[in-house]
């Protein structure tokens, strides 16, 4: 480009002169009134999940739908949380609900597993077992969701991909899953009742981070077309 063309951005606030603090606390697009907003959001989007969990059966599809929005809206800003959230709520709902009822089973399993490793097994190697089994089913289904949201892969494929990725990515892996123990621990424990309407939010938020960096990894590079799409970004 010729050096006679060349422009800079304009700077509201004055070239190199610093945001004012009524700027910073008061204006719809200072930090403060993002942050509120983004939280705002995020609780919203808790909320709405809780509800769209309470069936039981639609937990899957609802947890496709919490990460897609969370990451499409509220990290890139693109569309509406409540209308990303059902639009992703709709589109991935067979295979994410599926999958919802594969996990479901996985958990009922694991619970007898529990029972009978307790009460009637004394062996150390079967408890051994049982803690290894039972961290291999939570890191698949830490990636599970986040893989039907990105990616049109069969549910197979898509289970075959998720467990790959747990030894792919260990670090990752074991975050999600210690979190995932802390959040149960907290709802069990701590705050059963106050914690449900923001915790899913804000987790899914936080492990965001660290799923976004692992996926990119299985995404072709991106032509021209691409590039603009908001998960190149």
């Amino acid at each position: 480009m010729d050096e006679n063309f060349r422009t800079e951005p304009v700077d509201p606030g004055g070239v190199g002169e610093k945001r004012s603090l009524g700027w910073i606390i008061f204006d719809v697009e200072g930090p403060v009134v993002s942050f509120l907003t983004k939280a705002g959001e995020l609780l919203l989007l808790s909320f709405i999940f809780t509800l769209c969990c309470l069936p039981v059966v639609t937990i899957g599809p609802a947890c496709t739908a919490l990460y897609s929005t969370v990451v499409k809206n509220i990290r890139h800003g693109r569309g509406y949380p409540l209308r990303e959230f059902f639009t992703a709520f709709k589109k991935r709902f067979k295979q994410s609900f599926i999958a919802g009822l594969v996990m479901l089973i996985c958990c009922a399993g694991l619970y007898l597993m529990y029972r009978t490793v307790g009460r009637t097994v004394s062996s150390s190697f079967a408890r051994k077992s049982f803690i290894v089994i039972l961290t291999v089913t939570m890191a698949v289904f830490f990636y599970l969701y986040p893989i039907l949201s990105r990616f049109r892969i069969k549910l197979t494929n898509a289970f075959s991909m998720a467990f790959i990725m747990c030894g792919e990515h260990f670090l990752t892996s074991l975050a999600g899953i210690l979190s995932m123990v802390g959040i149960v621990y907290l709802f069990m424990f701590i705050l059963p009742l106050i914690a449900v309407p923001f915790i899913p939010g804000i987790w899914v938020y936080s492990m965001s981070f660290l799923m976004e960096k692992a996926l990119r990894k299985y995404m072709p590079p991106p032509t021209e077309a691409d590039k603009e799409k908001w998960f190149y970004e």
